[in-house]
């Protein structure tokens, strides 16, 4: 079992834990005998990243990838969830957001930038 699982109409999705930005995702479709396997990539042992991508953006001038937008949608995806388990029903999710560009795959948390 994932650390988080979500499951709809078309299959359920495992995730790891996302404190770490590792570990495979496994995507077991709807009627599938076994489970997808989608490989992590990037930088394993993740924690902290997100804190750290955005302060060398601020540094360097740049939009980091955390907005408040994304924020928002993040927030009210989490209480629709909510909302879904608790009455057993769907619950769509109003609220968007623009997908942020992920880190390039050789992004270096521990690279020197000072």
């Amino acid at each position: 079992m994932g650390f988080v699982e979500i499951t709809g109409t078309e299959g359920t999705l495992e995730l790891p834990d996302p404190n770490y930005f590792d570990g495979d995702l496994k995507l077991w479709r709807a009627g599938a005998e076994e489970a997808e396997i989608i490989p992590a990539t990037g930088p394993a042992n993740g924690r902290g990243m997100g804190v750290l991508d955005m302060a060398r953006s601020l540094r360097a001038g740049v939009p980091h990838r955390a907005q408040g937008a994304l924020a928002y949608h993040v927030v009210d995806t989490l209480v629709s969830i909510s909302e879904s388990a608790e009455t057993g029903t769907f619950v769509g999710v109003d609220s968007s957001a623009v997908t942020s560009q992920a880190l390039p795959e050789d992004w270096d948390p521990m690279a020197a930038t000072l």
